[in-house]
């Protein structure tokens, strides 16, 4: 009788660690086949945030979008590597190199960014794979947008300067690949208003106009507005 009841037991937790293992089978399958409403894991979040970890991305995500912020937060979730900032009101992006140092997928989206200092850019450019600026209040960027980057990065439906000082934009925005939407950008407010300006014909005579050329090959270089 106790033997029966020895294998009874026995055969009792077979039994209970194969549905276990079926469960837990079950339990991976659902989590790898599941819709991306799923995929995402809450974590902790801090200053109103949202954070959650992304079975898409594989990484940490913190979203503080539509947050009335006007900076960076002050601390960042642990590991983040997607920090999404869209809707706010940041103005400068400067000052905040160590902040940057882990994250890879940057959205700063329709903020009011109107300026980004080189040495931001720097360590973007360095460790990011994608940067969106679309819909910000940038004017004019420095030469140091023209540096090397495998960086993705988004910049339309910004109130660019469309001017002769800013000729060599145009004909960066003419050969860079990484630009997203380099064949949307527009000028803002001036002649050109509206204007794609990486795409336009570089001369349009059309009224009173003085041209810039090469002193060297009297070729025209750029058309000054008066």
């Amino acid at each position: 009788m106790r033997h029966k009841q020895l294998a009874l037991s026995t055969n009792i937790k077979m039994w209970a660690l194969i549905i276990n293992c079926h469960l837990f089978s079950w339990m991976i399958f659902l989590v790898v086949q599941t819709s991306s409403s799923i995929s995402v894991f809450p974590l902790p979040c801090l200053h109103g945030c949202l954070c959650y970890y992304s079975l898409y991305h594989g990484a940490n995500t913190m979203d503080c979008s539509h947050n009335n912020m006007v900076q960076l937060p002050q601390e960042l979730l642990p590991r983040t590597q997607q920090l999404i900032m869209t809707g706010n009101k940041l103005e400068v992006l400067d000052n905040i190199q160590k902040k940057l140092a882990n994250i890879i997928h940057f959205d700063f989206e329709n903020n009011n960014i109107r300026h980004i200092s080189d040495s931001v850019l720097e360590t973007l450019f360095l460790n990011t794979d994608s940067l969106n600026l679309k819909g910000n209040a940038l004017t004019q960027v420095s030469h140091f947008w023209q540096t090397p980057s495998k960086t993705t990065i988004w910049l339309s439906n910004n109130p660019f300067e469309c001017n002769c000082d800013m000729m060599w934009m145009r004909d960066w925005l003419l050969n860079v690949t990484n630009v997203r939407d380099r064949k949307n950008i527009t000028c803002g407010p001036g002649h050109w208003k509206g204007k794609l300006w990486g795409w336009q014909p570089t001369f349009v005579a059309n009224g009173a106009q003085i041209w810039r050329v090469d002193l060297l090959s009297f070729q025209p270089l750029c058309l000054l507005e008066i």
